[in-house]
């Protein structure tokens, strides 16, 4: 199990002669705008458009993650981000016992920023204590590359939806106080009607 709080940075140098320093990190609220250029740069403005309209749904629950790898991550070149890979803290219950863990979602990097992915994907496994996520063929395929061992396991799993209380992004987005507390007791009473998932390790 890896200490809490504990995401080792990826750090290197692609070389001497061109000096490109490449460090794996924690997303920060700052680095958005240049991430959804990168998303458009990789789609186009729609697909930029959608992701803007979630950015703050994704990331509301980053403040709650007591291991930095258990939300999104980032990669940058000479200080200049040019990949993402989004992670939303989750709890899993695996053989009776709640396990901290994070479900993945994308990951994509600048087309001008080769080998960014692999550095995401090396910076996750090294500190992530579970990781769940539904990766595309060519995705799945680098993953079972770049696995550790056994301590990695890429199957097939049925597709997993994970539902946030939505009443920290109500309250950013401005909905009146008054009205909070009506859509918190609607989701705590809807949440504990929710089929229980359990995550087998």
């Amino acid at each position: 199990m890896k200490k809490e709080g504990h995401c080792p940075d990826e750090m290197s140098t692609d070389g001497a002669k061109s000096a490109k320093t490449t460090q794996a990190r924690r997303y920060q609220p700052q680095d958005k705008e240049r991430v959804l250029e990168i998303i458009e740069r990789v789609w186009n403005t729609a697909i930029k458009e959608d992701h803007a309209f979630l950015w703050d749904w994704k990331h509301v629950l980053d403040a709650t993650a007591r291991n930095d790898c258990h939300v999104a991550q980032v990669v940058e070149r000479n200080g200049r981000v040019v990949g993402y890979c989004g992670a939303i803290p989750v709890q899993y219950k695996v053989g009776g016992k709640i396990v901290e863990g994070a479900a993945c979602m994308d990951i994509f990097t600048d087309p001008e920023s080769r080998g960014s992915g692999v550095r995401l994907i090396k910076h996750l496994l090294n500190g992530v204590e579970i990781l769940i996520g539904a990766a595309v063929p060519r995705s799945k395929e680098l993953w079972h590359k770049l696995k550790n061992g056994d301590r990695i396991i890429v199957r097939e799993v049925r597709k997993m939806v994970y539902l946030l209380d939505p009443t920290p992004l109500l309250r950013q987005k401005g909905l009146p106080e008054f009205l909070l507390p009506l859509f918190k007791k609607l989701w705590s009473v809807y949440d504990r009607f929710r089929f229980s998932r359990t995550a087998i390790s």
